[in-house]
């Protein structure tokens, strides 16, 4: 209330929340003014973007040209997929001893150096029949296809135990499909939109009795703008100027964030949600325009130089990067997330054989730069993260490993120190389902929708609204029923495909 007291602590943070603000903003003055100071700090790299891009004039005809209409934006968000994060089920709810961790360097950046085929023409209909029987390298693909008695490949020497798609990116399915924690099993019918990447990879790990395949959506293929790699390579060397200076530690956080936010900038909604205050009715109104008005609005614009159809590339070709390892891992892979790979076994030739591969085309791409002491750092690389004595996993971000005699855990709304604590009490496999983290950092949200109204709360009376609340709360352990069947019966029995 008004007359609550506050601690040394929290005043000192109001203080200096307000005085590292008016400070921040004094040094930013003396390149812009109050209204040119980006509202956020991944504006500053859309700004850096920009003046690249504009540069060369050519790229605003290039932009125009490659217009997307409402449908193939559609299709676009459709196909729009993240990173890959999921356990291995044959590996999960288990301490795997003796395991290594890896790590592709900068595996966003490295996609818009390293690969060629980013669409850059206006997308125009594919025929089945010339898709089929000719070589479409030089083309950019998004197809809408149909699988029918989809089942993943279960036996293959090369299964990794991480089914590649995932329900949430399926427009419709068949009601008798299988999940692995989200991820497609079996089912008698998916139908998706899928980049021609994407396509590649669910024939390789899917046997299907049909492919029926839609319409076929072809765009001329090009490598990223130059412009756009030249920014990303003068983040990528600040970093590696950055990185191993203990006195630059938050200086090396916000180099590294800025690099990874340029894939950010190139996957922003075209159609943003708007919402308007009508001081009249005293209401908020959504205000949100056409999809055909929003789209014109946003090509007319030079404000926008960025196409959202390469953004979707960006993390087609990361997740084929990151697939290629992980059949070649197989079985012992434990773990994967975006651009990682935890596992067991000897599998160091793989990775040093790969890296040599990875390393010639990084000096073919100009994808590499040298650190504050001269040694050449190559982008893409699978960096080697250590060894790992226990490691548990009980799916996509929830795992608890031991590493140097030290437990970490990585665990979506359990905070790092409360999750350490905990873990060190109970160990690794205190990552049961059931148990409880009291204390876990994770927070609640209790959303109170009101109008304006008078209170009395310990005897204060003050004005108040609507709210939310975020209250500090336990966390439970927990997977959904289907991924704690799958992993008690076990993969095979759940796909009946031994």
């Amino acid at each position: 209330t008004p007359s609550t007291k506050l601690n040394e602590y929290e005043e000192s943070y109001c203080y200096n929340d307000v005085r590292g603000l008016c400070e921040c903003i004094r040094s930013r003055m003396k390149e812009d003014t109050l209204a040119s100071i980006p509202l956020t700090s991944t504006g500053y790299v859309r700004r850096d973007l920009r003046n690249s891009v504009r540069s060369n004039k050519k790229n605003r005809q290039y932009f125009k040209n490659a217009q997307l209409t409402p449908e193939m934006y559609l299709l676009c968000r459709e196909a729009f997929r993240g990173g890959d994060a999921h356990a291995n089920s044959r590996r999960a709810d288990q301490i795997n001893r003796d395991g290594w961790g890896r790590d592709i360097k900068s595996s966003y950046p490295t996609s818009i150096m390293e690969f060629l085929r980013y669409p850059f023409s206006a997308f125009t209909e594919m025929s089945v029949n010339y898709f089929l029987n000719n070589d479409c390298s030089d083309y950019a693909l998004i197809i809408k296809v149909v699988f029918i008695n989809i089942r993943y490949k279960y036996n293959e020497v090369f299964t990794c135990g991480i089914p590649y798609i995932p329900l949430s990116k399926c427009n419709k399915w068949s009601k008798d499909v299988k999940l692995d924690n989200g991820r497609v099993l079996k089912a008698s019918f998916i139908e998706m939109t899928l980049t021609d990447i994407d396509f590649d990879i669910i024939r390789k790990e899917y046997k299907a009795d049909d492919i029926r395949i839609g319409k076929i959506y072809a765009s001329r293929a090009s490598r990223m703008s130059k412009e756009i790699r030249d920014t990303t390579m003068d983040y990528f060397r600040a970093k590696c100027l950055l990185d191993g200076d203990p006195k630059m530690k938050y200086e090396y956080v916000k180099a590294k964030n800025k690099l990874n936010s340029i894939y950010g900038c190139m996957v922003m909604r075209i159609d943003q949600t708007n919402v308007r205050w009508d001081a009249k009715n005293k209401i908020y109104v959504d205000d949100t325009p056409k999809l055909e008005e929003a789209i014109t609005r946003f090509y007319k614009s030079r404000n926008n130089f960025l196409q959202y159809q390469q953004g979707i590339f960006i993390t087609a070709f990361s997740r084929l990067r990151l697939r290629e390892m992980l059949w070649e891992v197989g079985k012992d892979v434990i773990y994967c997330d975006t651009d990682s790979i935890k596992g067991v076994g000897d599998h160091e030739a793989a990775f040093n054989k790969k890296n040599e591969e990875l390393r010639k085309i990084a000096i073919d791409t100009g994808a590499y730069a040298e650190d504050r002491e001269g040694n050449v750092i190559y982008l893409g690389l699978w960096d080697y993260e250590g060894a790992y004595e226990e490691f548990k996993t009980l799916g996509s971000k929830k795992y608890v490993y031991k590493q140097n005699g030290e437990i970490y855990s990585t665990i979506a709304g359990v905070n790092k120190e409360a999750g350490k604590k905990y873990f060190e009490a109970h160990g690794v496999d205190g990552l049961q389902i059931g148990k409880t983290i009291t204390h876990s950092g994770h927070l609640t949200a209790f959303y109170n929708e009101e109008d304006i109204h008078k209170i009395v709360v310990n005897g204060d009376r003050f004005t108040t609204a609507s709210n939310v609340a975020l209250v500090n709360n336990n966390y439970k352990i927990g997977v959904t029923g289907e991924y704690k069947d799958l992993l008690l019966k076990g993969l095979a029995d759940i796909i009946d495909m031994e």
